[in-house]
């Protein structure tokens, strides 16, 4: 059903559109997007590093492994979101943790059922990350207009000496 050509430009495509999201939150969201945009980042990438090493080290693949990886990095992802969520109640956070909620209860359920990733799982996971990145973006858009807001309210404002 899906080839590998397609795979691989779904793949990179979304590791793009993380790269982008996450650096425009980095440069136009409040703290808490930086953090949120930081936080998606570095799971992502400690992921694919570890699973990259966990490949390199074994001489046969364990797949058991590499899904173990991947459960506890969306459970931690989830975690520091939730953590996010606790200290700024910004709302993009909460479209952030319910897209991590279902990406961590997809890949729970695969892992527990023991069933081999299939289209229906990697349309799922990749929908459920964009979503996750939509929030992510739309949180440092909006952050970024409030700010603007604010300082135009300020120039308005300040009345110059005569």
């Amino acid at each position: 059903m899906f080839s590998v050509f397609s795979f691989v430009t779904v793949w990179a495509l979304l590791w793009a559109l993380m790269l982008a999201t996450c650096t425009f939150a980095a440069l136009r969201g409040s703290r808490a997007e930086k953090l949120g945009g930081a936080l998606i980042f570095g799971v992502c990438v400690g992921t694919a590093v570890i699973e990259a090493l966990v490949v390199a080290a074994s001489e046969s693949v364990n797949l058991r492994h590499v899904l173990i990886i991947r459960l506890v990095s969306d459970g931690s992802l989830a975690l520091g979101l939730l953590l996010l969520a606790l200290r700024f109640t910004h709302l993009w956070l909460g479209g952030a943790l319910l897209a991590q909620a279902s990406i961590f209860a997809l890949q729970a359920s695969y892992f527990v059922l023991e069933r081999p990733h299939d289209a229906l799982y990697a349309t799922t996971n990749n929908i459920a990350f964009t979503v996750l990145l939509f929030a992510l973006g739309l949180g440092a858009w909006s952050a970024h207009r409030r700010r603007r807001a604010e300082r135009r309210d300020d120039a308005q404002t300040t009345v110059l000496p005569a």
